[in-house]
């Protein structure tokens, strides 16, 4: 059997979005220091990036699948997503994160000079997750 643990990215969580990240376990020896973008809406969602090495795609590639596992400390499991993407847009997430932008407004610019951009909705968790 094998069985490797998959390492946050060393690498922006979305490049162009650095100035929003905050870094969880920052000065926690015992945990492995996690870049992540925080959401500025009600789910207050954390977006974090993992990489695989090349052994790991491989193994994916010939099927293997990919397991999560959460520390709850005996509190009730949190929704939680896994999604794969080569190049994220930092427009997607400054919209459905409601990241707040140069001009000040959240997710969308409210300015009547700029027009307005439609709102990505946050997605349906299957299943009522």
């Amino acid at each position: 059997m094998k069985w490797e643990y998959l390492h946050p990215a060393d690498r922006p969580v979305v490049d162009g979005l650095e100035k929003h990240e905050i870094v969880y376990a920052k000065d926690q020896p015992e945990y492995i220091p996690l870049r992540c973008l925080r959401a500025n809406t009600g789910m207050r969602e954390v977006l974090s990036r993992w990489t695989l090495t090349p052994e790991q795609r491989k193994m994916v590639a010939e099927g293997a699948d990919i397991f999560l596992e959460l520390s709850t400390f005996g509190d009730p499991l949190q929704p939680i997503r896994i999604t794969v993407s080569a190049d994220p847009e930092p427009w997607f997430f400054e919209q459905r994160m409601k990241l707040q932008l140069a001009c000040g407004c959240f997710g969308t610019c409210k300015s009547p000079e700029r027009p307005h951009d439609a709102d990505i909705p946050a997605p349906a968790f299957p299943h009522g997750g």
